[in-house]
C-alpha cells in the first residue's frame, strides 16, 4: 500500500459517495460557518469579510475596528497556509506602524502593517487555494472551477478549554473527526504548536495521539515510533472535555450537509465546543494513521448500514465496530464501495441522507 493508492481509493470514494451540491460547503469555510451558525452550532465570530485589494488596504488602516487578538483566513485555503493567528499587536499607536505578534510568539513571528497586508493580497490572488473550488451558478447548476480570487476573512482568536491549556504551548487544541454515514471512524487530537505558530493543523506538527470512542488518548492506530510528549506533559491516556458532545456535533453536521463521509474539525474551546471547519480530504491519514483500520471500520459499518436510522443509531453503530480491527486489503473496499456504485446511491441510512 502506498500513499499515492491509498489518495486514488479515497478520491474515488468521495466522488462515488459525496453529491456534488453537499461539498459546496466543505469548499468555501464562510458557507460552512453560515449553515453551521444557522443551524445553532457555535462557531468562531467573524469580524470582517473583504473582498478586494481596496478592502485589505482599508482593514489595516482601520485596524482597530477589530480586537488586538484575531485569526486572519482564506476562505478556500488549504493545510491552514491562509491561517495567521495574532495574538497580540505592538509599536506604533498609528495602525500602519503597528507589529503584530503571532501565536508562536517569538521574534520569527512578527508581522509589521505591510506584511500582514502582503499575506492577505496572496490569499485574495488565490496563492494557497491549490483545489478545484464548487460553485453554484444562478440557474441552479453544479459546476466547478479552478479559483483565482479567494475571499480573506478574520474572525475571533478563541480561547483554550482549560483542561487543555498545560498540554499547548500556544493555542487551541481540537479536534479531527471523520465520520461515515454517521457514524465515527475516526478520532484525533490536534495540538497547537510554536513550530506551527500558533495552528494545529497535523501536516504541520509531528503526530498527536488517537482517540478511543470512551474519549481517551491512545497511540493505537499510529505508525512508528513517535514522541507523545506536548509542552513537558504526556499526551497519552487523557480524558477529552466534552467528547461525547464534539462527536454528536459532528455527526449533526454530516445529517445536515446530507454528506455520507465528511471530516469535522471542532476546537476545544474555553467556551464550550466550537465548529471550525468540515471537508472531504483525508491525505493526512498516509503515511501517520493505520488507513486499513479505517478502511475495516467503513466495511463492518457497511455491512450494518441498515440499523442506522438517525444520529443515534450512526453514533452507536460507529461505536460498537471502532475496534472491530477487521482486517481488509484495498482491493476488497474497492469491490465493495465502488463495484457497487448505483447501489451505494440507494444505501443511504434514511430518506434525508440520500446522495
Amino acid at each position: 500500500m502506498t500513499i499515492s493508492q491509498v489518495d486514488e481509493l479515497w478520491g474515488a470514494i468521495i466522488n462515488a459517495y459525496v453529491h456534488p451540491q453537499a461539498k459546496l460547503p466543505l469548499s468555501n469555510k464562510l458557507m460552512f460557518k453560515d449553515i453551521a451558525k444557522n443551524l445553532g452550532y457555535r462557531v468562531p465570530e467573524t469580524y470582517k469579510v473583504i473582498r478586494s485589494p481596496a478592502e485589505i488596504n482599508d482593514f489595516i488602516t482601520d485596524i482597530e475596528s477589530v480586537p488586538d487578538s484575531f485569526v486572519v483566513k482564506g476562505c478556500t485555503g488549504d493545510s491552514g497556509q491562509t491561517v495567521k493567528v495574532i495574538a497580540r499587536q505592538e509599536g506604533s499607536a498609528k495602525p500602519t506602524h503597528r507589529r503584530f505578534i503571532t501565536e508562536g510568539g517569538t521574534t520569527m513571528y512578527w508581522y509589521d502593517a505591510p506584511s500582514l497586508q502582503s499575506h492577505m493580497l496572496d490569499i485574495h490572488s488565490g496563492k494557497f487555494s491549490p483545489f478545484v473550488q464548487v460553485y453554484q451558478t444562478p440557474d441552479g447548476a453544479i459546476s466547478q472551477e479552478v479559483p483565482w480570487k479567494d475571499i480573506v476573512y478574520v474572525e475571533e482568536k478563541l480561547q483554550s478549554h482549560p483542561d487543555m491549556t498545560k498540554y499547548l504551548e500556544c493555542g487551541v487544541a481540537d479536534l479531527r473527526l471523520t465520520y461515515w454515514k454517521l457514524c465515527p471512524i475516526h478520532a484525533r487530537l490536534r495540538l497547537s504548536t510554536k513550530e506551527g505558530d500558533g495552528r494545529s493543523n497535523i501536516s504541520l506538527n509531528r503526530p498527536t495521539p488517537n482517540i478511543n470512542m470512551d474519549g481517551i488518548t491512545t497511540s493505537d492506530g499510529i505508525l512508528g515510533e513517535n514522541d507523545f510528549t506536548f509542552n513537558g506533559h504526556n499526551t497519552l491516556g487523557i480524558t477529552i472535555p466534552e467528547f461525547e458532545e464534539c462527536l454528536t456535533i459532528g455527526a449533526e453536521i454530516c445529517h445536515a450537509l446530507q454528506i455520507n463521509t465528511v471530516n469535522v474539525d471542532i476546537a476545544l474551546a474555553r467556551n464550550g465546543p466550537t465548529l471550525l471547519e468540515a471537508h472531504g480530504g483525508t491525505a493526512e491519514w498516509a503515511g501517520k494513521v493505520d488507513v486499513m483500520k479505517i478502511l475495516g471500520r467503513i466495511m463492518d459499518i457497511e455491512d450494518n448500514v441498515k440499523e442506522i436510522k438517525d444520529v443515534e443509531t450512526g453514533l452507536a453503530l460507529g461505536k460498537r465496530v471502532y475496534n472491530n480491527n477487521r482486517q481488509v486489503t484495498l482491493e476488497e473496499v474497492a469491490e465493495k464501495l465502488l463495484g457497487r456504485k448505483e447501489e451505494c446511491e440507494k444505501d443511504a441510512p434514511d430518506a434525508s441522507m440520500e446522495d
